[in-house]
């Protein structure tokens, strides 16, 4: 009976593992997404259902088959021994069977899929301002407390390239900033702007701020050689001075201001006041420098007549402007006048002429005509008489231009003499001079004397008769 049972089970078996044989042999699974990568720190839950497993008979997908999986793995290969939050590759051993078709051992049933955790993120650069400013005087830069660098793995590096930049240079440079986790990397750029930002020095060079300046025709000042303008960055920058407009003609006081930048605009500005100055004074022409007035024309004589223009090179000035000092006699001399003239800055000019009187009258001589000895001394002022209206000393300038009189000699001598007055009128005469022996006058003298006292006795006589008749 054992045997018979035997038997059965045995047929049994042989049966199903027949047919079992055959199943295997004719259907087999082709499995497809056996490698999948899985970003870091994601959930597997999202991927593991990725695998899948086709199964074909004799080449030929089945369609309407109904698989089921195992995708917990096994002893070796197991879905938990998978860290998401560790980069690396993951082997979990999955199962497909079709429990109607009954292929639990058919080829490819089994399949090992590939799990790789990858880090497919690149860091992240967080820059507190991506346009930095920094001053010329900065020499360098410690980006550090600049930048924020941050990633979901631990950072391998980071690194700040900043040769391009040129500290204490004004400009606009680039600095670049990389960083890589190991998988991934990034960079931003830093736009960096070395700026000067500080004023230039100006200084206005004349004292209390007042500028003074002579007044010329067109008068055009070049103000840079009266200020200094020197730059911390740039230094000197006067070049770049700018004044307000002003008026080159007016002698008030302007208040300006002087303005003076920089390559990067920073300015400086000051005020200071322009005085323009007329230093030149007026002009003043006279005829000549010494004029004849005649005594007979000083009735009519106007020194105001002898100017001949006045002038200034600002104010508008007239002949009615000038002051006269002087005083004309109606006598022969000479007499000083003084022009004076003042423009609005009170800047004068003097100028003098010399006003000679002289009259037309000459001089008129009256001659004696002397008898004299010989031997006797000859003063020929006792024998002439000048009379000269204009020139009461008209005989001092008598001169004898001619004369052949000798005291020695008896004789009949001429002597011409002429008299200058002060007009330079000259008159002229001539004198006749008899030089006598003195015997001769003796005897002349006696008859003369006799003469008048024989007419004394005869006179006498002539009253003493009649006092008797």
């Amino acid at each position: 009976m054992m045997k018979k049972i035997f038997f059965l089970v045995a047929l049994v078996l042989v049966f199903f593992g027949y047919r079992a044989y055959i199943h295997a042999s004719s259907y087999y699974f082709v499995w497809e997404n056996t490698n999948l990568t899985i970003p870091l720190n994601g959930n597997i839950s999202d991927f593991m259902y990725f695998p899948k497993a086709n199964l074909y008979l004799d080449d030929k997908r089945i369609e309407d088959s109904n698989i089921s999986y195992l995708r917990t793995g096994n002893n070796l290969y197991l879905l938990d021994d998978v860290d998401t939050s560790t980069v690396g590759r993951y082997y979990v051993m999955y199962y497909a069977y079709d429990y109607d078709l009954q292929t639990a051992n058919c080829d490819g049933y089994s399949q090992l899929i590939c799990f790789e955790v990858v880090d497919d993120i690149p860091p992240t650069i967080d820059i507190i301002d991506s346009n930095l400013k920094l001053s010329y005087n900065v020499k360098s830069f410690d980006f550090k407390s600049y930048i924020n660098v941050y990633d979901n793995n631990e950072l391998v590096s980071y690194n700040i390239d900043d040769s391009n930049v040129k500290y204490g240079v004004v400009g606009n440079y680039s600095a670049h900033v990389y960083a890589f986790d190991g998988y991934q990397s990034s960079s931003k750029d830093i736009n960096i702007r070395i700026v000067d930002e500080v004023a230039p020095n100006l200084t206005f060079l004349p004292e209390n701020k007042i500028l003074e300046i002579a007044y010329i025709d067109n008068l055009e000042i070049d103000f840079h050689k009266y200020f200094k303008a020197i730059d911390e960055y740039d230094g000197n920058v006067i070049q770049s001075l700018e004044i307000s407009n002003y008026d080159n003609k007016s002698l008030l006081p302007q208040i300006l201001t002087a303005r003076v930048s920089d390559n990067s605009n920073n300015y400086k500005t000051i005020e200071f006041t322009l005085l323009i100055k007329d230093n030149e004074p007026p002009s003043i022409t006279l005829k000549g420098i010494e004029n004849i007035i005649y005594l007979e024309d000083i009735d009519f004589f106007n020194p105001y007549d002898y100017i001949v223009n006045v002038s200034d090179n600002l104010s508008n000035l007239t002949i009615n402007d000038v002051n006269i000092e002087g005083k004309l006699e109606k006598k022969i001399g000479s007499y000083k006048y003084i022009y004076k003239i003042k423009d609005e800055s009170e800047n004068e000019t003097k100028k003098e002429i010399i006003f000679r009187v002289l009259s037309l009258n000459y001089s008129k001589i009256t001659i004696k005509n002397p008898t004299i000895y010989v031997n006797d001394e000859f003063d020929i002022y006792k024998y002439v008489n000048v009379v000269d209206d204009s020139d009461s000393s008209a005989i001092n300038n008598l001169k004898i231009i001619n004369s052949n009189l000798n005291t020695k000699n008896k004789g009949t001598y001429y002597i011409e003499i002429a008299v200058n007055n002060s007009s330079g009128n000259f008159s002229y005469a001539t004198m006749c001079v008899k030089v006598v022996s003195r015997s001769n006058s003796y005897l002349k003298y006696y008859i003369f004397i006799g003469g008048i006292a024989f007419i004394f006795l005869i006179f006498k006589v002539i009253k003493k008769y009649k006092g008797k008749s």
